[in-house]
């Protein structure tokens, strides 16, 4: 019961970073069908909102599960796809929005692949938190 309650962080954070995925994957094809909704998508105000929740859930996530499994590697990979999400999002995407949405994509992918060891770890791990 206890690593379900780990679990759940993991499962918010494997979503959100799919959901960053999609919205970065998006934005292109939204912005040159549909120009109304390209304020919404491609709002900074959005990607500053949503870097948040990424940074919360991502410490919430990592922390709870290292304390569980004890796997370095496992929030070492989070916070480098949380500082490449923060990367892409604040320094290359006013530069550049090919290489910010390219770098939010790996970010992204980054961080689905870490809480997925996270969730791994949590149901193979039985140590108490």
């Amino acid at each position: 019961m206890e690593a379900e309650k780990h679990e759940g962080w993991d499962r918010v954070g494997q979503g959100l970073s799919l959901l960053c995925l999609v919205h970065c994957l998006a934005t292109p094809v939204v912005l040159g069908l549909l120009p109304s909704l390209g304020f919404l998508l491609h709002n900074e105000l959005v990607h500053l909102v949503l870097a948040v929740v990424v940074v919360g859930v991502s410490l919430v996530a990592f922390g709870n599960g290292f304390r569980r499994h004890r796997r370095a590697m496992v929030p070492l990979l989070g916070a480098l796809g949380v500082l490449g999400l923060l990367f892409a999002t604040l320094v290359l995407e006013p530069r550049s929005e090919l290489m910010g949405t390219l770098g939010t994509v790996v970010a992204s992918i980054v961080l689905v692949v870490a809480h997925t060891m996270n969730r791994g770890g949590l149901r193979v791990t039985p140590h108490a938190a």
